[in-house]
């Protein structure tokens, strides 16, 4: 079959691209069991940046980067049961619940840095401006680097104590989701100095995911749906993300590209889903 200067076709179980240009098959394949780098088994978290997609390929025990620029894929070997994914331009961090392992993108080189009791389980992770943030069970936060060896400091506000989920918007706002389901935005120096942050919701529920669009409203990921909070805070009628998506695993939004990634196993044969978020709709 032919279609967009390529060519499909079937071998054995398997569907493989073939480009007359390159007179070579690209790599591009369909299957059960496909390695391809651009097929996802069981993908869990997604992350965009300005110039690279980045999805955490849970079932290949890897992380899949787009290259947004090239328009090519690379995969990156990881440990087996990662659950939290961030990164930058350069770079992306990933953790399960203890141990934490930062990957440059050019030299491929890595560095861990574990937690052990009494300092709990990390509970999520974000990139401002290169540095990263790990939230966790014990009410701390620790910060990373390439440069500089992991800082932790204790989170002695009572106002936004034990947060369970930490993001950013495109300005480099901080937000946490804390105990009473309150979602509070800090800028860096306001979260480290413990300064008092802006409520932005209290939601009725606790979400699995909370993210910002461009024009900084706040979206939940709640039974693997897609609510805007920031126009319905009960986000009680039907989601205001991807129409009938309603298995999402992860989303992340892409300012440059006005598109949402999705994750959705029920979606586009398991790839990745990118809905248009014009009017954040």
């Amino acid at each position: 079959y032919s279609y967009n200067n390529a060519v499909y076709t079937v071998a054995n179980i398997q569907i493989l691209r073939y480009s007359p240009t390159e007179n070579t098959f690209d790599g591009f394949e369909i299957s059960t069991d496909s390695s391809a780098i651009n097929r996802l088994n069981q993908a869990t978290a997604i992350y965009s940046t300005a110039k690279a997609l980045y999805t955490l390929d849970t079932g290949n025990s890897r992380v899949s980067v787009y290259d947004k620029v090239a328009k090519n894929y690379t995969a990156l070997q990881i440990a087996e049961g990662q659950k939290f994914l961030s990164a930058d331009d350069n770079s992306f961090l990933v953790a399960d619940s203890t141990t934490a392992t930062l990957y440059d993108l050019e030299s491929a080189q890595q560095k861990t840095f574990a937690i052990s009791y009494p300092d709990g389980q990390f509970t999520g992770a974000t990139n401002v401006y290169g540095k990263y943030y790990l939230t966790t069970t014990t009410n701390k936060i620790y910060t990373y680097t390439w440069d500089a060896t992991p800082n932790v400091w204790a989170l002695t506000n009572p106002t936004f104590a034990n947060p369970s989920l930490i993001t950013h918007d495109a300005y480099g706002i901080i937000y946490l989701l804390t105990a009473d389901n309150t979602v509070q935005a800090f800028t860096e120096a306001d979260l480290e100095a413990q300064t008092n942050g802006q409520v932005k919701a209290t939601l009725s529920s606790t979400p699995s995911q909370i993210a910002l669009d461009y024009a900084q409203n706040l979206y939940v990921l709640e039974d693997k749906t897609i609510y805007n909070v920031t126009q319905d805070i009960s986000h009680s009628p039907s989601p205001k993300i991807g129409g009938d998506i309603t298995d999402v695993n992860d989303f992340s939004f892409s300012a440059e590209d006005e598109v949402i990634y999705v994750i959705s196993p029920t979606a586009k044969s398991r790839q990745l889903c990118p809905i248009p978020h014009a009017n954040n709709q």
